[in-house]
């Protein structure tokens, strides 16, 4: 029985609950050592009668492996792997290292475990227990993460256990939570009324409750080895207990406590992750250590062995490493290696002769070179990169330690660990590297420190590395320029580092003449010709680069690292088609190269197309998983997709809670281009709310920073408006007159619609025709968002000419558009505009396939083609579970009964209507 602990059994008992009545349940359990968070995963376990129950733990010695938490719980459920769809089951055989092949997915591996728990649990409610989720490996608890965010309609409770403020990543950072804090006295004393003999003294039990602050492993720990007197008197109280400290120190001693053989024996299972009894007892033989060496171990309740090992807690286990010397922990890693199968698993042999490895070995360190070679054939980078960083401690030849230093390095920073890439890099830097070898590492640095502080310095050390490879490698040295570009403009002469326009004269004198090169030498040519002359001498270089991107040529690698950049040239352009093609081609590659800092890139300028062309719901949820996958590799989401989406709902409080908060993180890392979207967003919230004064000072603020960013001519859209609306003319005509160099220079309709309306805005003729114009040009964009912006200015127009027949068309069509997008502050601003014309706002009947969200439209679709609920799901990336669950709302909503009735509404081609 659980003492104290109603509150949470009630809430995993609603967890349990929802997963039998087939609706998924995801909660993490967070909580200090010992203060109960296993009993609770255990009160999950034991309750769940009737369901199937698989469960993985947590070992900090096993963080390097990739994938053996997901495998063992693959093993728990015997028979499956066989039966996913052909590509998530190569990918998963690759990962396990069941078969060679290309280096799998990550997002085909994440999607495999979501297809293995979504059928599980079709056949009976499956529970996934996961206790100490922050010693799991990385690759596992992405993949687990994954699973918990797109669970949906399955019959799927999953319950991860994890440490508070456990420093590193949080994988499962926005999921439900549950912080389970210490127990109330009451509580506390009937546990420990439960484990000491005899009548507490008041005093004594008093002290013994505040010493545990209500940790239950405190409680049941503390008391051990006082004496009776001092428990029931009190009588040398201070003494028994003190100098137990914290429960680590506690079992610390309890560990020493023990006989010499039966401490090598725990330290043997301490040391070996898999758990496996028969590798402790051969790996024992080899040590000399006696089968009944257990019997201590046991008797203090510290350790089982049966056909798994089993500590009493993580603690013990830490405990039982801690207090080895360093000599006893070599010794039985060498066991373990001489014990593990050198045919079936050649990794953990490697890793545990390392760790076993007194000084230098060259034989050694190849072995351990090989097997990075296959974890990261495997997908797994984080493993990869701990083989090759053991590889420079095993290595003499100062040469060759540089090389290694720098290969870990490289693996390091695409796995997601910046800083351990900076140590590696300073380890290379500090032996004989080759000019170019050094000039990579410079490179190293400035991705680094891009990825981490943004505006400390990134472009100066790209552009000194950028400088150092050209003679070297032109074509390797004019895609770092690039690097040094795009690190420039998000610096945008706010932080440390050479200026936008420095960086952009050094790029260009780089430029190649050569029509047929890389995609990155168009790009680079598009942005430093706009910085240097100009959108009218940009536009030739943006459209071939954006052009580029749309096609399939462009090498997979390539696409993957710079198809965020691409959106951004492609939104510069005003090409909405560009924009959107790029976008979701980027996401695609991105997710599917696993790619961490690729995915949220792309995603979050998906997420601003998106909220252009209408749909507010699915630019959040892009936003969403951007900020998850930056919070993956550490770092702080930076809200570009956040600060878009947060400007366009109209909500005055909780936009300027994220627009502050975005504001903070910008300043503190010198990122320009982050400050320019706070400015621009803060413009849009101020215009959509009314806060004119507001709205002027921040897009004039946005438009004050140098070229290469979209939110320089958006933001003089916003001016324009703002300023006409406060009766400034002047400052609308010199916003209009920069916005037009922008928009002229590329004439797409998306741009002339955006131009019209300013021009209208600021006319003292013909403002109506430019109006119409503007309706016409964005009624063939995508961009929804600015064919309502035109509606409702055009509108308020009419109405202060008192044509208010006229004017409620506009109004009324621009308050539809705001509600479907949930653009509350534009659709408020237009209903207060209806009522001025004597009419009431109301809601617009949006056509059948308009009511379905970006999601359910595209599901749809894809249904309407012909594809499965499996293949759409592998497509989409959730399960086939939650493809039905949506086809069912889709069914509703458009008042049919069968998918086969899906292309009778969706038309002939398939697509949602614009």
């Amino acid at each position: 029985m659980l003492h104290g602990r109603e509150f949470e059994t009630s809430v995993l008992d609603r967890v349990l609950s929802d997963a039998r009545a087939g609706r998924s349940g995801v909660l993490v359990l967070r909580g200090e050592p010992g203060i109960g968070k296993t009993a609770l995963l255990d009160h999950l376990v034991g309750s769940a009668t009737g369901c199937r129950v698989v469960s993985v733990a947590g070992v900090q010695s096993e963080m390097e492996l990739p994938y053996a938490g997901l495998q063992q719980l693959f093993s728990q459920l015997p028979g499956r792997l066989d039966r996913l769809p052909e590509p998530q089951r190569d990918a998963i055989r690759v990962a396990f290292g069941l078969a060679a092949g290309p280096p799998p997915s990550r997002y085909l591996v994440n999607m495999a475990t979501l297809t293995l728990f979504a059928e599980t649990g079709a056949e009976r409610p499956l529970v996934c227990a996961v206790d100490d989720a922050h010693w799991l490996d990385r690759a596992s608890l992405q993949a687990l993460a994954f699973v918990a965010r797109r669970l949906l309609a399955e019959p799927v409770a999953l319950v991860f256990v994890r440490r508070l403020d456990y420093p590193g990543p949080d994988e499962t950072a926005g999921l439900d939570e549950l912080v389970v804090e210490g127990l109330d006295p009451e509580a506390a004393r009937t546990v420990l009324a439960g484990v000491v003999r005899g009548r507490l003294d008041e005093d004594v039990l008093a002290r013994l409750v505040a010493e545990a602050h209500g940790n239950p492993l405190a409680l049941l720990e503390l008391p051990r080895g006082a004496s009776p007197d001092a428990l029931a008197g009190g009588f040398g109280l201070a003494g028994a207990l003190t100098m137990r400290g914290p429960l680590e120190h506690s079992f610390q001693q309890r560990v020493l406590d023990l006989p010499e053989e039966s401490r090598s024996l725990m330290l043997l299972a301490a040391a070996d992750p898999t758990g496996d009894s028969s590798l402790l007892w051969r790996a024992a033989a080899i040590l000399g250590i006696p089968a009944d060496a257990l019997r201590p171990v046991e008797e203090d309740e510290l350790m089982s062995v049966g056909p798994l090992v089993r500590f009493r807690h993580p603690l013990v286990r830490a405990a039982a490493y801690q207090v080895a010397t360093l000599d006893a922990r070599r010794r039985v890693h060498h066991a373990l290696a001489e014990a593990t199968d050198a045919t079936q698993d050649p990794d953990r042999r490697a890793w545990h002769r390392a760790l076993a490895a007194v000084g230098p070995d060259e034989e050694l360190a190849e072995e351990l070179e090989r097997s990075a070679e296959r974890a990261q054939a495997r997908g797994g980078l984080f493993a990869a990169a701990a083989f090759l960083e053991r590889t420079v401690d095993l290595t003499l030849d100062p040469v060759l330690r540089g090389r290694r230093a720098l290969a870990a390095a490289q693996v390091k920073e695409l796995a997601g660990g910046q800083e351990s890439a900076i140590e590696l890099v300073r380890i290379a830097e500090a032996t004989p590297l080759a000019d170019e070898e050094r000039a990579l590492a410079r490179r190293l640095r400035g991705r680094v420190a891009l990825n981490l502080e943004r505006g400390r310095g990134a472009s100066r050390l790209l552009l000194e590395a950028a400088g150092l490879l050209l003679p070297h490698d032109p074509e390797v040295g004019r895609g770092v320029y690039l690097e040094a570009l795009a690190a420039a403009i998000f610096i945008a002469d706010v932080g440390e580092g050479p200026g936008v326009r420095e960086v952009a004269d050094a790029a260009r004198a780089a430029s190649s003449a050569d029509a047929d090169g890389p995609v990155t030498d168009r790009m680079l040519d598009a942005l430093s010709a706009l910085v240097v002359e100009g959108p009218e001498a940009a536009a030739g270089p943006l459209a071939d680069a954006v052009a580029l991107l749309r096609g399939e040529a462009v090498p997979v690698e390539l696409a993957v690292r710079w198809m965020w950049l691409g959106c951004r040239l492609a939104s510069m352009s005003w090409d909405d088609e560009a924009w959107r093609e790029i976008a979701e081609r980027g996401s695609v590659l991105a997710r599917a190269a696993g790619s961490f800092v690729a995915i949220p890139a792309t995603l979050s300028s998906y997420a601003a197309y998106l909220t252009f062309a209408g749909d507010l719901d699915a630019a959040a949820a892009a936003a969403d998983e951007a900020a998850d996958a930056w919070s993956a590799i550490g770092i702080a989401p930076p809200a570009y997709a956040a600060g878009v989406v947060a400007a366009w709902s109209g909500d005055a409080v909780a936009g300027a809670e994220v627009l502050d908060a975005a504001e903070e993180l910008f300043a503190e890392r010198g990122e320009g281009m982050g400050l320019a979207l706070v400015h621009w967003a803060r413009a849009v919230l101020g215009n959509s709310l009314g806060r004119y004064a507001d709205a002027l000072a921040n897009a004039e603020a946005a438009g004050r920073f140098p070229p290469g960013m979209q939110y320089l001519a958006w933001g003089l859209s916003e001016a324009v408006e703002a300023a006409t609306r406060l009766g400034e003319q002047q400052r609308a005509e010199e916003a209009y007159e920069r916005l037009r160099r922008w928009t002229s220079a590329f004439a797409t309709d998306w741009a002339c619609g955006v131009e019209l309306r300013a021009r209208a805005l600021v006319a003292a003729e013909d403002a109506e025709e430019h109006f119409r114009g503007s309706v016409a040009h964005l009624e063939r964009t995508a961009m929804k968002a600015e064919l309502a912006r035109t509606r409702l200015v055009y509108g308020e127009w009419l109405r202060r000419r008192r044509r208010r027949q006229d004017a409620r068309v506009q109004l009324s069509a621009a308050h539809d558009l705001f509600v479907a997008m949930g653009a509350a502050g534009f659709a408020d601003r237009a209903a207060r505009e209806l009522a001025a014309t004597g009419a009431p706002a109301r809601t617009a009947a949006p056509r059948e396939r308009d009511q379905l969200s970006t999601q359910e439209a595209r599901i749809a679709e894809l249904a309407s083609s012909g594809l499965s609920n499996a293949e759409i799901g592998a497509t989409m990336f959730i399960s086939a579970s939650t493809v039905d669950y949506h086809l069912r709302k889709v069914f509703r909503k458009l008042d049919i009964t069968s998918r086969t009735q899906l292309h009778l509404v969706l038309g002939a081609d398939g697509r949602r209507g614009t």
